[in-house]
């Protein structure tokens, strides 16, 4: 649907792939704005459908009576959300990013985290990753000359190191095993030790050895795109941002905070148009998956529709619903339970399949101390 889109609309000469301004990940792109577009609306369906519960939480993590049933582990959950938001939002500060700006951009990569929790718990998509960030959204939303050309280096610097590629994220793979946990009935305390000795164990060897490697061996040259293009994608958009204010003749006092100069905004209106497009969407998409049983179409598909890894994988979702839809028209519930062993070993054969050449690989150096060939498991 997505690419018929595009397609549609680049016959009138609007492309929604290519960057409007800017380059490779921070560039501003109508596609990333109807991703964030999207995220906000699962954002406020989330909090919607879940108000009671919320509220219930929020005020017993103040202190205060709840009429509604609320567990320990949430209450002091959400205590620790707010204190580690409140310290992340101080952090931004401390680099120097204005205050107004970093609680925005605290507020976008945690809606990105949900959203991305929220599709695992859902759909059981485990390659996923956001494809909008704090300082592109905040540069297409407001301008340069509002944001400021500083404060735009400084939050694309900061979204390089936490935001520039959650695909392989913390919280979403914690959302994934608390569902599987909840579908098998599993209760949380064993599991809770278990996963934090899992998470110190996989901190004590990964970091040493991550340091060694690259003091011993220096940075992968084999991933040019964590190595050459990430590095330089904060400096690129900062040298194109500030000559083409010095070209308009724009210049910007960041002297004074964000909201001082929001008189200078200026958006960029097919990625607003975009943006606005993608909540309207998954918000639609939501309020007729509740109203009527027989919508076809999910708000989750928007967003992920024009994103690298379901143009990856997304034949093979399309094929495995399509087999598993025919078993279970056709062959009813017992045949479909016949054939879990079979799908479960497919799986198994495709994680061995991964597994495998990296033991080989090991055994190929430590025996030659010759460097493999490169074998990449997750595509991109």
């Amino acid at each position: 649907l997505w690419y018929i889109l595009t397609g549609f609309f680049i016959g009138y000469g609007v492309d929604l792939m290519s960057p409007v301004e800017g380059w490779s990940y921070f560039s501003i792109k109508p596609q990333s704005f109807a991703l964030f577009g999207a995220a906000m609306g699962v954002m406020a369906s989330v909090l919607y459908t879940g108000r009671h519960y919320y509220l219930a939480v929020l005020r017993r993590a103040f202190g205060r009576g709840s009429a509604e049933s609320v567990g320990l582990d949430a209450v002091w959950g959400l205590r620790v959300f707010l204190a580690t938001f409140v310290l992340l939002v101080g952090q931004f500060c401390l680099v120097g990013v204005d205050f107004s700006l970093a609680l925005i951009a605290t507020l976008i990569m945690i809606m990105g985290f949900v959203v991305l929790g929220r599709i695992i718990a859902e759909t059981g998509l485990i390659y996923l990753k956001c494809y909008f960030w704090p300082c592109a959204t905040l540069w297409g939303l407001f301008g340069a000359a509002a944001v400021g050309p500083q404060q735009l280096l400084l939050l694309m610097l900061v979204s390089t190191v936490l935001f520039i590629d959650p695909r392989e994220a913390l919280y979403p793979f914690m959302v994934n095993a608390l569902r599987v946990m909840d579908t098998r009935k599993v209760k949380l305390g064993r599991a809770t030790v278990a996963c934090g000795v899992a998470i110190f164990l996989g901190m004590a060897v990964a970091v040493p050895v991550t340091l060694y490697i690259k003091y011993d061996m220096g940075s992968s040259t084999g991933d040019s795109w964590s190595t050459i293009s990430v590095p330089r994608t904060a400096y690129e958009n900062q040298v194109l941002i500030r000559r083409k204010l010095a070209a308009q003749g724009i210049t910007v006092d960041e002297s004074g905070s964000f909201l001082g100069r929001l008189g200078a905004a200026s958006a960029s209106p097919i990625c607003v148009a975009m943006m606005v497009a993608g909540l309207v969407l998954v918000l639609g998409c939501t309020a007729a998956r509740l109203r009527f049983t027989w919508w076809p179409l999910h708000p989750l598909m928007f967003v992920t529709w024009c994103s690298t890894p379901l143009r990856h994988m997304g034949v093979s979702y399309l094929l495995a619903w399509g087999i598993k839809s025919a078993v279970v028209r056709y062959g009813g519930s017992k045949t479909y339970g016949l054939l879990k062993p079979l799908f479960l070993g497919l799986i198994a054969g495709e994680v061995l399949g991964a597994l495998f050449p990296a033991l080989f690989g090991a055994a190929y150096y430590f025996l030659t101390g010759n460097q493999p060939q490169v074998f990449n498991v997750i595509p991109g």
